[in-house]
């Protein structure tokens, strides 16, 4: 599977943080709070996800994207200069 990302250091890092958020969301609503704050830590952990699907679909378009205009092979080349497309 090739590995190009742009930017996948940063992204990486936020896809973390917010994967960390959502758990300790979802944990959350099972300690003993309020009815409201349930309610609230539920509508974030979901929010979350969808943050996430968000960032994970932008990916893959961009991804798409250098693969249809060479940019992708190019950076696999820099990388790898041996590197032969199969």
């Amino acid at each position: 599977m090739d590995s190009f990302q742009p930017g996948s250091g940063h992204i990486a890092r936020i896809r973390q943080a917010l994967l960390d958020a959502q758990r300790q969301a979802e944990s959350g609503q099972k300690a003993p709070n309020g009815r409201h704050v349930e309610d609230a830590l539920a509508e974030a952990e979901e929010s979350i996800g969808n943050i996430v699907a968000l960032i994970d679909r932008a990916l893959d378009r961009d991804m798409a994207e250098a693969e249809e205009s060479g940019e992708a092979e190019r950076e696999r080349r820099a990388w790898h200069p041996s590197y032969r497309a199969a």
